[in-house]
């Protein structure tokens, strides 16, 4: 959420900004590539370490458990 708060006033400051409307376009613009990438960088992250402690439990606990739930 402050996350989403910070990019309100990022858009806000940069569309209210006394300059030519090209730069407003591209300032916007390169606003929203940048959060994207990072964005997507933190979700490949935590994925990557989800994938390496999922591998982890993995080896520690054997491949083949009883479920903990009869169906």
């Amino acid at each position: 959420m402050p996350g989403l708060w910070l990019l309100v006033d990022l858009l806000e400051a940069a569309i209210t900004w006394g300059s030519p409307l090209w730069f407003r376009v591209v300032t916007v613009s390169m606003l929203a590539v940048g959060f994207t990438i990072v964005l997507l960088g933190f979700a490949g992250f935590v994925g990557l370490l989800g994938s390496k402690v999922g591998g982890w439990l993995a080896t520690k606990t054997g491949a083949r458990r009883t479920p903990s739930v009869r169906t």
